[in-house]
Parts: structure tokens; sequence; C-alpha cells
């Protein structure tokens, strides 16, 4: 079964959702740094799907697996207990891209990016 590529709007509201976030909430809530790192992700995941240059043998699960892992170095934002977004530091960052997406040859990735 071969699947059209989501819209731009649809994949940042999945990458919201996954991370466990509320996209409609983003700009009160969300701080710039992480809104660059999820639309980095979710740009990053369009141009391997479309690039020539990788096999196609990613999914959209495992741009959600990712997302997934992602969230747990993320507190969700609380108004009655007063919690705070965390952040997506490097190091995890890295460590969700080799366990979803180790499949990506240094050579490929370096045409992505």
């Amino acid at each position: 079964i071969y699947r059209s590529l989501p819209s731009q709007h649809d994949q940042r509201i999945l990458a919201y959702g996954c991370l466990g976030l509320q996209s409609e909430l983003q700009e009160s809530t969300i701080d710039d740094r992480l809104e660059i790192i999820i639309s980095g992700l979710c740009q990053g995941y369009r141009r391997m799907l479309q690039s020539p240059d990788i096999p196609h043998i990613f999914h959209d699960r495992d741009f959600i697996y990712m997302l997934r892992e992602l969230r747990f170095e993320l507190m969700n934002s609380n108004e009655i207990e007063k919690t705070s977004i965390g952040e997506i530091t490097p190091r995890s960052l890295l460590r969700a891209l080799e366990d979803n997406f180790h499949g990506v040859r240094p050579d490929e990735f370096n045409k992505l990016v």
C-alpha cells in the first residue's frame, strides 16, 4: 500500500501529539528552541522520504517512535501542578535518531543536511 506524504500541517500536529504537546498552545507554552527542533525534525523526515538517494525503508512508524522516545525528555505543562516543559538535549536527540533511523549511512545523511 502506498501512502502519500501528509501535509506539513498534519505532520506538525502528529509531531506535537507524539511529544505530548498541544499544538494550539504552542506559542504560549513552547519555547523557540523546542519549536525549531520540532520543525527541523518534520522537515528532515520529509526530505528523507522524498530523497531519491535514500532507500525507502522508513515509514511514519519510525518517525512516531522517535518522537515518542523524545517525549520522555519532556514534561507536560500543567497549570495545576505548575510543571513546565523540559527540553530535548542533543544527546537524547542523537539517541532517538540512532534508535529509529540507524539505517541511514553517513553519506546519505550528509546529502540531507
